[in-house]
């Protein structure tokens, strides 16, 4: 139940590359990413599967994004029209080395984040990324570290709070043809 809770939010962004018409996924992330990480990767491949998107055993690279010739390779090995990324920031680095190979996003490629950061509608192209509630985040951990100071004995739980995808320019939902 752990798992399907912490993997909602990719399976957010997986059933949005399945309405985008997305059929060759790339999941990236940098080298020595944190466990959550796979958490993401196991929730995009579940919902792009349940959509009938074919997705490869080894669909997950690792790789610095600002490395263009990393970037040229995995273009050439795997031919992605999506690329998901474990983070906006391996994201804006990654539409950083398209736009030096002169790949255009999202017409040539699409690509996608996490976390909806400050910034990542301020990228030459805007970021198709989950907002994570990050200041309701903090007052619920405040709240529950204060429940626990005044009361040690209180029963362990779990808190969720809703991611929500915001749909951007890196990554449009394409019109159903036909």
């Amino acid at each position: 139940l752990a798992l399907r809770q912490l993997n909602f939010i990719a399976i957010q962004i997986g059933r949005h590359l399945a309405r985008a018409h997305r059929k060759r996924p790339c999941f990236l992330s940098r080298p020595g990413h944190p466990a959550t990480t796979d958490l993401r990767v196991a929730g995009c491949r579940t919902a792009l599967q349940a959509a009938g998107v074919v997705v490869d055993q080894d669909w997950h690279v690792s790789g610095e994004p600002s490395d263009v010739d990393f970037v040229r390779a995995v273009l050439a090995e795997r031919s992605p029209d999506v690329i998901v990324c474990s983070n906006d920031l391996t994201a804006a680095r990654l539409i950083q080395s398209l736009t030096r190979l002169r790949c255009t996003v999202p017409d040539d490629l699409a690509v996608v984040g996490f976390d909806d950061v400050v910034y990542s509608n301020l990228l030459s192209v805007s970021l198709t990324t989950m907002h994570q509630p990050f200041a309701a985040i903090a007052r619920t951990a405040l709240r529950a570290m204060v429940e626990r100071v005044a009361d040690p004995g209180i029963d362990p739980r779990q808190l969720l709070l809703t991611a929500r995808l915001v749909v951007r320019e890196s990554s449009p939902e394409l019109p159903v043809v036909g």
